[in-house]
């Protein structure tokens, strides 16, 4: 915010806050993914949907003003970023008509204002958000900041990305931010704002808990459950007269006891023994309870539905979904309920493939049912472009285009149609739950016989952490297979033979019970598979304990296995007691040499220079170093990109300075990569490297990927960051590569 009169900008400072207190602000919340950059047309339809969410909040009459004010505010920042900044200036001003003490509006209102360059309104309301700051008494200030606060946490409950639970990390800070509110502002709210603020607080504690069940994080998830009915039960016990207030609380306690029947039995939660046993253990009578206060809510109908169909009780599901969808269908158009059905259509057509999948995918049964599907996930679609939607709709559609019964002539529209669905799940979707879109997108290219894509999207689901054991051991078989597959089919060329043995290396480091993936390998790869341990036993010295587990992981397994090739049976045998010493030098398995037709693409896409981007890294370490070499090179220059790439080891010229034809290469790249790692810094070249780079590119031309969890240096917090530690997000990066005049849409 622009300074006026010599005064800070800074309202914070300006009050003397305790340290801990937030900024004003919801469009200067840098947490907030809406705040961050250019909008996707994804993302705007998504904004338009969270739009009319707000709206059901304001018209719902369950909620106190302070918490519509929230609401509003949301609203004030989702039309800011829709290029409506006068209708978001009309919200805020109505929110300081009922509360002129809001900060978050002060603050918004005042950025809006000097962005249309009308300074004097702008002065006028940054005069305002200090005076009443600075008047107020401290515990008018401290309960000032705690609605701030608390509205920040709700405003990252209702971000673009966070909906689709990128991870943990900005769960917690939703959980944080609501519980330092509630602290603050202790004593000095009403009942009924606090029993709001506790509701969205029990509310975030739900989505935290299942995010940390998908990630198999079982003390985390255990915490969430018994801070989260702390919270709603607290809420239950005080006294209000609004029915559809106490269902709102059952549905939010049924929709966190609702799981999947892996969950493994734990010890419970006290509150969660004492009182809500009978729900934990079916969680159906938590949404009967809140059918009881609103029994004409569809959207618990669906959600009655839903916990069925966790329980795989599929004829029951249906039933429920039925019964909401039809009685959705028979509401008048104005009625607000009529596109709740989008969730009970989606679970339906899930339903339907589960049981097109129960009996058969490729039966006669099983094309009706999945026609059922198509036509449910179809009007899911309709009515909300969410990612679940779109994942299930491109399900459905791969599903048919390989179905025997599919007319020929519909085969490569409906696999079109799946892989655009795909497409747009991805880049609306975040986190743990985005390596299932990656899979479901890699089976479909692969069916489409475009094995190299299908690879680089199986590396992408691969590489997102917080999978689970048994997910990521499946998604190791299933890329180890197609690579498998794709180097068995090309016959076995030397420049793949090198990427192949460098991803059996790194899926078995990464993976946790390695027996799983290797016994999910396809058989007839044994030749290959052998080949591969082979080369790894001779090239990695004795005191690397990766390859010798594997090794020793994939005889135990292998043996197991009835191979009637002598020869196969004699090699396995011999695994690991034949060894060159005169090749046994390194820790790791290094990336091979380039070879011939392992070259990048001609030319670059941006205009006027050599490369499209220049990799600089951490040049000791061969994890990286191959991580690089194999899926960072390899998916960036892929033919669906076609980025050109400067990778040192791979591209210098045999006989050139090494210092002279680095730099000279980073002059001529539109971006420059820095690969961080531990030990970034510690390399005396490599700070030369950074050096050159700093005085050839300015910050837009620099961009940071994070690959290990390490501390960003001071001198590098000032460019473009990728957080690849926990989702190697391959597709963000190429879209920020690509030039502005490219014809992809990426």
């Amino acid at each position: 915010m622009a300074s006026y009169q010599g005064e800070p900008s800074d309202a914070k400072a300006l009050a003397s806050a305790e340290p801990n207190w937030p900024n004003p602000g919801l469009l200067t919340f840098r947490k907030l993914t809406i705040n961050k950059g250019q909008i996707t047309r994804v993302e705007e339809k998504k904004m338009e949907s969270n739009i009319q969410a707000q709206d059901t909040i304001l018209c719902s009459n369950i909620y106190s003003e302070q918490f519509c004010n929230a609401a509003r505010n949301v609203k004030g920042v989702m039309l800011y970023h829709s290029y409506k900044k006068s209708e978001a200036i009309k919200i805020w001003q109505e929110i300081l008509v009922s509360d002129k003490t809001n900060l978050n509006a002060l603050q918004d209102i005042t950025l809006a204002y000097q962005k249309l360059r009308y300074n004097r309104k702008a002065q006028e309301y940054e005069a305002q958000l200090r005076k009443t700051i600075r008047d107020a008494s401290p515990d008018a200030k401290c309960m000032m900041f705690a609605r701030c606060q608390a509205e920040q946490g709700y405003a990252l409950s209702q971000d673009l990305h966070t909906q689709s639970w990128k991870g943990i990390d900005l769960l917690q800070e939703q959980t944080n931010c609501y519980e330092a509110a509630l602290k603050m502002a202790k004593g000095l709210i009403s009942q009924k704002e606090k029993r709001d603020w506790l509701l969205y607080t029990g509310k975030a504690y739900e989505r935290l808990c299942h995010a940390s069940f998908r990630a198999y994080n079982q003390d985390l998830y255990k915490d969430s459950i018994g801070r989260a009915i702390e919270k709603l039960h607290e809420a239950l016990q005080m006294p209000d007269e609004n029915a559809l207030y106490q269902a709102e609380i059952w549905l939010t306690i049924g929709n966190m006891f609702s799981r999947d029947k892996s969950c493994e039995a734990f010890v419970l939660p006290q509150l969660v023994e004492q009182c809500y046993k009978e729900g934990w253990e079916e969680p159906i009578i938590c949404y009967k309870k809140a059918l009881e206060f609103d029994p004409n809510n569809l959207w618990l109908l669906g959600r009655k539905g839903i916990c069925l169909f966790k329980k795989q009780d599929y004829d029951g599901a249906l039933e429920a979904f039925d019964r909401c969808i039809h009685a959705t269908d028979d509401l008048p158009p104005e009625d607000p309920q009529r596109n709740s059905s989008w969730n009970a259509l989606c679970h339906r057509a899930k339903t339907y493939i589960k049981k097109a999948k129960k009996i058969g995918i490729q039966s006669e049964d099983a094309y009706l049912f999945l026609e059922k599907a198509q036509l449910d996930a179809n009007r899911a679609f309709e009515l909300t472009q969410f990612p679940t939607t779109l994942t299930v709709a491109g399900e459905v559609n791969h599903l048919l285009a390989k179905h025997p019964l599919t007319p020929r002539k519909d085969v490569d529209h409906l696999r079109n149609i799946a892989l655009d669905r795909f497409y747009e799940a991805s880049v609306s979707q975040d986190g743990s739950t985005s390596s299932d879109v990656y899979l479901k997108w890699a089976e479909c290219l692969q069916d489409g016989e475009d094995w190299p894509s299908a690879i680089e999207s199986f590396k992408i689901a691969f590489d997102i952490e917080g999978t689970g054991a048994y997910f990521h051991a499946l998604l190791a078989s299933k890329l180890l297979n197609a690579m498998l597959g794709y180097y068995k089919a090309k016959g076995r060329p030397k420049h793949l033979f090198g990427e192949v043995a460098f991803w059996f290396i790194y899926t078995h480091k990464s993976c946790n019970g390695p027996h799983k993936y290797i016994k999910m390998l396809d058989g007839v790869y044994a030749p290959e598979i052998l080949d591969i341990l082979e080369y790894s036993s001779q090239h990695v010295s004795d005191e690397s304990t990766t390859v010798r587990e594997m090794i020793k992981t994939f005889k135990e397994v292998m043996n197991e296995r009835y191979i009637r090739d002598k020869n196969l049976k004699m090699r396995l045998s011999n695994l690991g007691k034949k060894r060159n010493p005169r090749l046994s030098q390194r820790q790791e398995l290094e990336p091979t040499a380039i070879q011939e037709d392992d070259v990048h693409n001609d030319r670059p896409l941006t205009l006027g220079v050599d490369f499209d981007f220049y990799i600089l890294h951490e040049g000791n370490n061969p994890e990286i170093k191959g991580w690089i070499r194999y899926s960072l090179l390899t998916g960036l220059e892929c033919k669906f990109y076609a980025l050109k790439g400067y990778y040192h080891q791979r591209d210098s010229r045999l006989g050139a300075l090494e210092h002279e034809s680095k730099a000279k290469a980073m002059e001529n790249s539109a971006k420059i990569l820095i690969v961080l790692s531990h030990g970034f810094d510690a390399i005396k070249n490599v700070t030369t490297e950074i050096a050159q780079c700093l005085q050839a590119k300015n910050t837009e031309k620099v961009i940071v990927l994070q690959r290990e969890p390490v501390e960003v240096a001071t001198k590098l917090r000032c460019y473009k960051k990728f957080n690849f530690t926990v989702q190697v997000d391959l597709p963000q990066l190429a879209r920020y590569l690509l030039p502005e005049s490219s014809l992809w849409d990426i």
